[in-house]
């Protein structure tokens, strides 16, 4: 699986992106650590995973449930250069 990270501006809106809400199968939005992230999976198997307030996306095809998993144990941990993240 491959991981792909764009950080550029207005990075975090790519889940917002018309021809990717056309493909959409499923999104959920959560807060972590203070932070939004969003999280959207297409129907040619893209999870796309957004922090708007970092302006960061990370996004891939996935291949099997356990892709689904792995992605999102690891991209989960990401933190921008913010260090005023909130502290539990």
């Amino acid at each position: 699986m491959t991981i792909y990270y764009d950080n550029l501006v207005n990075a975090g809106t790519r889940v917002n992106d018309p021809s990717l809400v056309k493909k959409t199968l499923w999104r959920k939005e959560q807060t972590l650590d203070g932070h939004r992230v969003i999280l959207v999976f297409t129907k040619d198997n893209q999870l796309t995973i957004s922090f708007p307030d970092w302006q960061a996306n990370l996004f891939g095809k996935v291949r099997s449930q356990q892709d689904v998993a792995d992605m999102l144990l690891m991209v989960l941990t990401y933190r921008s250069g913010d260090t005023t993240s909130a502290q539990p």
